[in-house]
């Protein structure tokens, strides 16, 4: 996945068959125009199908993988490594879906352990540097225990900022349980898509709890009151209309004396950072250039080319991205566990853990 404009250059890596001496010159990295250098722009695919290897051709496709994500690691909007396949390893240790009810239910009381578990791949896909895509369904059935596993899984080196940029969809085509029964296959077929999400307009523009909670939030709502009269409009549905306009713009102007005035709260950092990675993707120069003359954490981490608007080290990046979502999550944790009882603060303490498990786990999934 590369921004709009960006062409990917290269092949797919044929890994496990290399490994088993079926290639015998191995793709060791996609080449550029000049053939002794490394391309800007390409995709590493691993298709694996982790049985019955021996030691040493786990070693030789673990080794190769992270050695290609390594090679990306520097860029990894213009060098793409996706690793999917049947690995034999449950996306959650002991999970299994109990096929007893009409529609397949979590069931935690399966004694078998997972092939894989502690295995050299498991500590492979353990690796920070890669976010699994995963949708909490079956994706193979087991006759033995009539129950379905998530062990057909799909990673991609993406940094965690790109996915609120994004829609990702998973999904099975045919239930295993189903495909088992008439003796096609007790797997089904993983499908993985992504799109990118049309930018929001100012009546779409979500405001966040913060938002209303800052202290400017009602000095700009009550002169925005006052500029139009509202007290004066007599027709109600009228008022209304104008009300939530109202409210609209100065929450935008909350946002823009965040970042103006640079505060260092937790809230203030995502929203700058998730605007920056909003400029990446759009390449909005005339954002990029609004950013840089106020923002510090714009200049710390874009730069605008003569055709294209850059992060600077996406390493850096990334870490004060997910370093910001973690202070944040935790911010809003200790604020909600001071609250009275009710159904929105469950229903937050619900939601809380699984953002943290996405943004403060060193193995990360989204789900």
């Amino acid at each position: 996945m590369t921004p709009s404009g960006v062409t990917l250059e290269g092949g797919q890596s044929d890994t496990q068959s290399a490994a088993r001496g079926d290639q015998k010159k191995p793709n060791l990295e996609p080449s550029g125009p000049n053939c002794s250098t490394v391309s800007f722009n390409f995709q590493i695919i691993h298709n694996i199908h982790n049985q019955d290897l021996n030691n040493r051709e786990s070693q030789f496709i673990c080794n190769k993988i992270t050695n290609d994500l390594d090679l990306c690691s520097p860029n990894p909007l213009h060098r793409n490594l996706l690793l999917a396949g049947d690995l034999n390893i449950s996306s959650v240790t002991g999970r299994r879906f109990s096929y007893a009810s009409p529609v397949p239910t979590v069931e935690a009381n399966f004694s078998n352990s997972d092939r894989g578990t502690g295995s050299r791949m498991e500590k492979l896909l353990n690796d920070a540097r890669l976010v699994e895509i995963e949708g909490s369904i079956p994706t193979r059935y087991c006759k033995a225990t009539d129950s379905g596993a998530t062990i057909d899984r799909f990673f991609a080196n993406l940094p965690q900022w790109i996915f609120p940029t994004s829609k990702w969809s998973y999904d099975i085509l045919g239930d295993p349980k189903k495909m088992h029964l008439i003796g096609l296959s007790d797997h089904a077929v993983l499908k993985v898509s992504v799109s990118f999400k049309k930018p929001s307009g100012p009546s779409d523009a979500f405001i966040p709890d913060a938002i209303f909670r800052h202290k400017m939030f009602t000095t700009f709502h009550e002169q925005l009151c006052w500029e139009t009269n509202l007290g004066a409009f007599r027709d109600p549905w009228l008022k209304l209309d104008f009300h939530k306009s109202i409210i609209r713009a100065a929450g935008q102007f909350v946002k823009e004396y965040i970042q103006d005035t640079n505060e260092n709260t937790p809230f203030a950092k995502v929203m700058s950072l998730s605007t920056l990675a909003k400029v990446i993707w759009t390449q909005s120069f005339t954002l990029a250039s609004n950013l840089l003359e106020y923002s510090q954490l714009a200049k710390a981490h874009i730069a605008i080319g003569e055709s294209e608007i850059t992060i600077r080290s996406h390493s850096e990046f990334t870490t004060a991205y997910e370093k910001a979502k973690s202070e944040l999550i935790i911010q809003q944790t200790r604020e909600n566990d001071l609250k009275k009882p009710s159904p929105r603060k469950d229903k937050v303490s619900s939601n809380l853990p699984k953002l943290a498990k996405l943004w403060i786990s060193s193995a990360r999934n989204w789900c």
